[in-house]
């Protein structure tokens, strides 16, 4: 302890500075706290909108069928489970996905009175319905991969993406931002 002392005293550090290191020490291990608690919190966070949302959307989208049917012509069940799970699950989406869900929604709704009542002021809705649809989806699996990614999970999306038809359309809809789909080499 001798030792430290003359070594301090020889390379002349001011008393003040020697009495602040301490508390210094106890202000960056406690930012160093926050900031690691306020990581952990990001990545349960991002693990349960994984869980919670992007997962099932995505097990509901491998058991419908992509590529041989309009998603306006799926069987209402379908349409009604899918519309469940996004009302259900909408504090989970990301803002691309949340900001299109009110459109979805009211698209969902024309189809059902143009199935139920053969509305003629509808007529356009299995059109409207599929183009939302599409758009919709594009947005999802864009964020459910920004998930998987920050999560170090398997690019489910992506996979899913890749077998998506080449045509996919949204129509007069635009994306918020270009999804950054990746994936392997398309079907």
């Amino acid at each position: 302890m001798r030792e430290i002392a003359d070594f301090i005293a020889r390379i002349n550090i001011p008393n003040w500075l020697l009495a602040l290191s301490p508390f210094v020490v106890v202000v960056a291990s406690y930012r160093f706290g926050l900031a690691t608690k306020r990581f952990e919190q990001k990545i349960k966070i991002a693990e349960r909108r994984y869980d919670n949302l992007y997962l099932p959307f995505m097990d509901w989208l491998v058991h419908i069928p992509l590529d041989w049917a309009e998603p306006s012509h799926y069987k209402v069940e379908f349409r009604k489970k899918l519309m469940s799970l996004l009302l259900d699950n909408a504090q989970y989406m990301g803002e691309d996905s949340a900001s299109e869900l009110h459109r979805f929604y009211t698209a969902h709704s024309n189809l059902e009175s143009l199935d139920l009542d053969r509305n003629a002021n509808f007529i356009d809705a299995p059109r409207q319905y599929s183009e939302l649809f599409n758009l919709l989806t594009l947005e999802l699996l864009s964020e459910a991969q920004e998930l998987s990614n920050t999560l170090g999970l398997p690019d489910l999306a992506g996979a899913i993406y890749a077998s998506f038809p080449d045509n996919l359309s949204i129509g007069q809809y635009q994306l918020k931002r270009r999804p950054n789909l990746k994936s392997g080499p398309k079907r």
